[in-house]
């Protein structure tokens, strides 16, 4: 398999611009964008793909009304009243990487336990607060979205608490970046996980588009010395 590294120095040596370093890093993020619709047109028709998705783990935090972090969970109720923790968020401790977006219930294809046993659903704030009158779902923990971070939501203050992490799966836009979390590398050169054919399309697909080239096989491309840009 082919890793973005590779297919934006491929691309811009088809171009002629083979040591152009901005170019580059413009060919990377127009084939993450379009590797990504690319995904999503595909789960539109044919449901989600398994080696798409990936997961990861991460850390709980809990903040109080003025978002300063509280200490560790089993020591809450020590110090603080249950008034008070009602009123606490449990946010995940970073910003959460961007999902594909596909038709789903949820922005993720699972959210829950590290040991996989609780799927929390997503539920949109407005509905979370409904969900207190009703018995099934009251007392669940559900999650939603806040400002790029996942909330956890729970009436019962008690299964919060027993929540210091989640594992969060679904197929990202940044694959990249999952993949090489805990690793001291940007992951462009990890193998893009897409057969060479849908690759070859896209390559196709985004020469058209973004630069006006109808078949790469015969190409010809007209650089402007001045401005160095494809015309």
């Amino acid at each position: 398999m082919i890793t973005l590294n590779q297919l934006a120095s491929s691309t811009a040596s088809l171009l002629k611009e083979p040591f152009n370093h901005e170019l580059k890093e413009r060919l990377i993020d127009s084939y993450k964008q379009y590797i990504a619709l690319r995904i999503r047109h595909s789960v539109e028709r044919h449901g989600i793909d398994e080696l798409l998705k990936l997961n990861y783990v991460e850390e709980i935090q809990v903040l109080d009304n003025d978002d300063d972090e509280v200490q560790a969970f089993f020591d809450i109720y020590d110090t603080y009243t249950e008034e008070e923790i009602e009123e606490f968020k449990f946010l995940t401790r970073n910003r959460v990487f961007e999902p594909v977006r596909i038709q789903n219930e949820s922005p993720f294809t699972f959210v829950g336990t590290v040991d996989r046993s609780i799927s929390f659903p997503y539920r949109s704030r407005s509905h979370n607060k409904f969900s207190h009158s009703l018995f099934s779902t009251g007392d669940q923990v559900s999650y939603c979205m806040d400002n790029g971070r996942i909330l956890l939501q729970c009436h019962d203050i008690d299964k919060l608490i027993l929540v210091p992490e989640i594992e969060i799966e679904a197929i990202f836009y940044e694959s990249e970046k999952v993949v090489t979390l805990f690793d001291n590398e940007d992951g462009l050169d990890r193998a893009i996980p897409l057969p060479h054919d849908v690759i070859t399309g896209i390559t196709h697909e985004m020469l058209q588009k973004e630069f006006g080239i109808i078949s790469p096989y015969n190409l010809e491309v007209k650089v402007n010395e001045g401005k160095k840009s494809i015309q």
